[in-house]
Parts: C-alpha cells; structure tokens; sequence
C-alpha cells in the first residue's frame, strides 16, 4: 500500500506521458495489494460474529473513495490542470492508510500459522477483551494449566482453540498440499475455481465500464450538459454508498447468497431498463426526456444492486471460502484474476461500443450476467457459519458445490472445561 503514495505523487507532477504512466502503474500495484490483504487480514481479526459486516466495510469505503472521487472531478472540471489536482488529492488517504498501519496488530490467524501461537492469542485477547479490562482481571484456565485472560471467557477461548486447531493442521499439511498441488484434494482445486468464477462474474457483467465511462453512458441517454453528466455520477456514488450501508447492516443475518443473488438479478433488471432506453432512442427514434430517464433509472439501479450485491458480498465469501493453509494463496489468485479481467474489459469497452454500439454492448452484458446468475445460484455456496473445511469437504462431492446438502453451521468447536479465576489483592488467583 505504500506504493500508492508516490504513484498518486507522480501521476499529480508527471511532465511527460510516460511518467504518468509509471505513475499509474504503482498506484495499481498498491491498490491490487491492498484488495487482496484488507478483507483478508479483517477477516482474520474479525469476531466471527461481526465478520460479513466488518468485511463488508471495506467495500463501503470503495464506495465512499468512488463518491468522493466523483466529487473532486465535478468541482475540478474546469479548473486548468484539474486532472494534476485529482491524482495528487489521492495521496493523502494513502499516507493515512500506511502510517495506521503502525499501530494495526499482526493477524493472528498469520501468527499462529508461523509458530508464535502465545502472540496470536494475545493479539486476539487484545481485540477481544481490553476494552472490558476492569479493576478485577478474569482469567481463563484450561485443564492443562495455561491462563487466557478473557472476560468473555466461553466465546474467547472457543476462538483460541479454533486458532490452535488450525495451526496444527497447517504444520502437518504438506507444502504442496498447502499450494493447491494436492491431486488427492480435489475440493480445494473446486474451491479456487470458484472464487475465480465469483471474481470474473462481478467483472465481466459490466460494472468497471459502466462507471469508468458513466459520464459518457448518460451523455449518451440525452445528459448533455458536462455539468449535469457529471453530477449524476455523484448520484451514483451516493446510492453505492446507500447499497453498500444497507448490505452491512444485514449480512450477517440473511447471509451472503441472498444478497449475491438478489443484487445480481437488480443488476439483470436495471440492464433490461438501460437497454429499452437506448432501444427507444436509438432504434425505435423516440427523443423524450421519459427515455432519457429510463435508461438512467435503469443504470442508478444496476449500480444500486451491485452495491449490495458483487461489491461487498465478493469480498466477503473469498475470505470465507478457502482453508486456512490455502487461503493467501488463493485469494492472491483470485485477485489476481479480478484486476486481469477489470482491465481486459476496460480497455476493450470503447472498442466494443464503436464496434457494436452502447445498445448491442449493454445486451452483451445482460447476457453474461444471465450465465452469472446461473454460476452463482448452482456454484457458490453460502459461507455465513460454515468453516472453509466444511466446504472443501462439501467440494469433494462434486462442482456443484452450492446445491450439496446444507449441514447447517460449521462443526462446533469443543472446548476445554473453563475454570474462572480473578486475581486477588496478594497476586494469587482466586478460583470460584
């Protein structure tokens, strides 16, 4: 992440087209670094509980970025060199970004994978508990002697388990195994394949073009006015925000398909309203302002269902998905595979429209996201209290993967009998 700051520095004072694009390059590079690492590493330090929704807010500041980006190039328009102040406004959330990241913990998912288990379990403690620190410390002791100071003892020490649990099965999964390479866990090899497919279908059905070039979409739909066009764009961020805010408050509770399924057939609707817009316009020849503003209600929804939908739910099911020892692995993978297909179809979008025209392309679109409805109804399973083995051993019966038997929430974690003790004035601990 600390490559955005000079890349959004060069890109602000580049004299030449070539530093620009240098510039450009190393705020991609950070930004694709920070894609992968963010809803991971939450995650990871996330109480299980609240994980869809503090995952889900990384997507909500995506979108806070977009409006916010949307904001500074309607009021830097006409300002001479405007562009130089857009680039360069970015490196200021990068420098706040890389120094917070002094004071953020390791993850301890990181730390009792690599062998620092006793680290892990205070970094958890740290996130858990302190903020409940009293006069009086509570203490956990389990049967073989060891002391988790937790107040909520039963829920921390379920998580400390689950870490040490997790940790074993690391150090005696095989490196290979470990990278994906395992010919015998073909569950896995299933499981990265679909994260793949989830990532390719939020790309491919439209959404990065749609807001690239939204200015050019309701200049298009009859928005003539710059001004105006780009005005609407920030409309657009203020119902992604809108999207996403309301995606967080209840993912925890409905689950993670029923926002991806629902926000993919919003997006299926809101196309379907785009494209009889431009079919009006550009077909059928019928200019009226109530055509205009089909084709832009149909495009303020699509991107209202993305927001409660691919956006934040993406993110979500990618850092539930994959088994622990897999999952860095993975998610670069998928990532990977994310930003590939964002630029293949960024730059092929102009191409495609002065070759086909805005209503062919929007049709292709509303194609591709009928088959990513498909993919994510028969291949992508819900997440929501179901532990990544679960699903790799769900995988391992077959590809379809989200239509296998439910068994309901992961296997409950068993816990070694909890022994309270608080620590007396003498320093002794005072079992009760």
């Amino acid at each position: 992440m600390s490559l955005t700051h000079p890349g959004a520095l060069m890109e602000a004072f580049a004299p030449s087209f070539a530093l620009l694009l240098a510039g450009r390059t190393l705020v991609g590079l950070g930004v694709g670094m920070g894609s992968m690492t963010t809803p991971m590493y939450v995650s990871e330090l996330a109480r299980p509980s609240m994980r869809g929704q503090l995952v889900a807010v990384n997507e909500l500041a995506t979108a806070l970025g977009v409006l916010l980006a949307f904001l500074a190039g309607l009021s830097l328009q006409e300002k001479h060199d405007g562009w130089r102040w857009m680039f360069g406004l970015a490196a200021i959330p990068a420098v706040l970004q890389f120094a917070s990241c002094a004071i953020f913990p390791e993850s301890p998912k990181y730390l009792s994978n690599t062998g620092a288990l006793n680290e892990a379990e205070a970094v958890l403690y740290d996130c858990r508990v302190r903020r409940f620190w009293l006069s009086t410390r509570v203490l956990v002791l389990d049967d073989e002697g060891l002391l988790n100071r937790s107040k909520l003892a039963p829920e921390v020490y379920a998580e400390i388990q689950t870490l040490r649990a997790d940790a074993k099965a690391t150090a005696s999964t095989p490196n290979e195994k470990r990278q994906g390479g395992s010919e015998d866990d073909a569950g896995a090899t299933r499981l990265l394949s679909v994260g793949i497919g989830l990532t390719l279908c939020q790309q491919l059905t439209g959404q990065p073009t749609l807001m690239y070039y939204a200015v050019s979409v309701f200049r298009s739909a009859g928005v003539t006015n710059p001004t105006q066009a780009a005005f609407a764009t920030v409309l657009l961020g203020v119902f992604k925000m809108a999207g996403t805010s309301f995606a967080i408050m209840r993912i925890d509770k409905w689950g993670r398909r029923y926002f991806l399924l629902a926000g993919q057939i919003g997006m299926l609707i809101g196309l379907f309203l785009l494209i009889a817009g431009f079919f009006l316009q550009d077909v059928a020849k019928i200019q009226s302002p109530l055509v205009g503003a089909l084709a832009i209600f149909g495009l303020t929804l699509f991107f209202a269902s993305y927001s409660t939908g691919y956006g934040p739910t993406t993110w979500v099911i990618l850092s539930e998905l994959f088994p622990v020892a897999q999952r860095g692995r993975a998610m670069s993978t998928a990532v990977a595979v994310n930003w590939g297909s964002n630029l293949l179809i960024s730059i092929t979008f102009l191409t495609l429209v002065n070759t086909i025209g805005s209503l062919l392309s929007f049709v292709l679109y509303f194609v591709i996201g009928i088959g990513a409805l498909v993919f994510c109804f028969y291949f992508v399973p819900e997440t929501l209290g179901v532990a990544p083995d679960d699903l790799r051993r769900r995988a391992n019966e077959g590809w379809l993967i989200a239509r296998v038997k439910e068994e309901g929430a992961s296997e409950s974690v068993t816990v070694a009998p909890l022994h309270v003790a608080a620590l007396g004035e003498d320093g002794g601990f005072i079992r009760f």
